[in-house]
């Protein structure tokens, strides 16, 4: 289909996701699509760069600054999805009963948290209604439950943040030092190379040093109390928003339940390998600019 189309791979995973992130006839300028769309973390996306090839294609319009869906892209993507659901309907990395029983109850729970009170805001659960699932087919009906709850965990967390007066590229900071993964401002950057400017990063740890979350010692950056205090609270209020709707279960559905997602993952994984870091693949997928978050589960 990439050759067919003549599109690079990245041009359409963004010409996927704007089909996924827009309302029909909704108009966005590039500003308004880097501040809106997608997930709310960078401060750059190098993926808007391929723009202009989908316009060039006819798959994008630009008029007065602001890009459309034509009915070529929604097309294009309408016959992608329709082959990945085809292809995904072959795999049975569980006994059929016990795979549809698994999707059923996703999709259920999924269905709770759509039709929440909380979050008001419902942003990343609203892709997977742009785009809906047309085939019975338990694998993908599997694959759409996890996709939805995944995006449900996203809006829960970006609500609780923002609940907290953080914005997402600070969020992503205060996060690497409440995990432990970087130390300095230099690990920072390394860190964030993709997602974030060296200047975003130095202005992110000055906002957070004066609000009393880190404390910069020479190169050191370490998380104060209250740093640490409102980063575990916005986890704990992530958790609440994401399983008050969920049905009660008991401790034997919880543990099929885990279990049950065990060996799909276990075999999908055996199946189809991740790609090895520093591969063209590897590398593709990265240029997308996607990373899940949500989460310290989300990574």
């Amino acid at each position: 289909m990439l050759q067919s189309e003549r599109l690079q791979l990245p041009a359409l995973l963004l010409l996927r996701d704007l089909v996924k992130e827009t309302d029909p006839g909704e108009m966005l300028t590039r500003q308004e699509m880097e501040s809106r769309l997608f997930n709310p973390y960078p401060t750059f996306n190098p993926i808007f760069d391929h723009l202009p090839a989908l316009l060039e294609g006819g798959y994008l319009s630009h008029t007065a600054g602001r890009y459309l869906v034509t009915p070529r892209g929604k097309a294009l993507i309408e016959r992608l999805e329709q082959a990945r659901h085809e292809y995904t309907a072959t795999l049975t990395p569980l006994p059929l009963p016990e795979l549809t029983r698994l999707a059923a109850l996703l999709e259920a729970i999924a269905q709770r948290m759509w039709q929440a009170s909380e979050p008001a805001v419902k942003a990343h659960q609203a892709r997977c209604h742009r785009l809906p699932i047309t085939t019975p087919a338990p694998m993908v009906r599997l694959d759409a439950a996890v996709f939805a709850l995944w995006m449900a965990r996203d809006d829960a967390h970006i609500a609780a943040w923002r609940a907290a007066g953080l914005s997402g590229p600070h969020l992503d900071l205060l996060t690497a030092l409440w995990r432990r993964e970087a130390h300095t401002l230099s690990e920072l950057t390394t860190a964030f190379e993709q997602l974030q400017r060296p200047e975003d990063i130095l202005e992110g740890i000055t906002a957070l040093s004066a609000a009393g979350y880190v404390l910069v010692e020479g190169e050191r950056i370490t998380l104060t109390e209250d740093g640490q205090r409102v980063r575990t609270r916005i986890e704990e209020e992530t958790d609440r928003i994401y399983f008050t709707p969920w049905p009660p279960l008991t401790p034997e559905d919880l543990n099929w339940l885990y279990s049950s997602l065990e060996k799909v993952c276990e075999t999908l994984l055996r199946w189809f390998p991740p790609h090895p870091p520093g591969s063209r693949d590897h590398q593709a997928e990265k240029s997308t600019g996607e990373h899940g978050h949500g989460s310290t589960v989300e990574t």
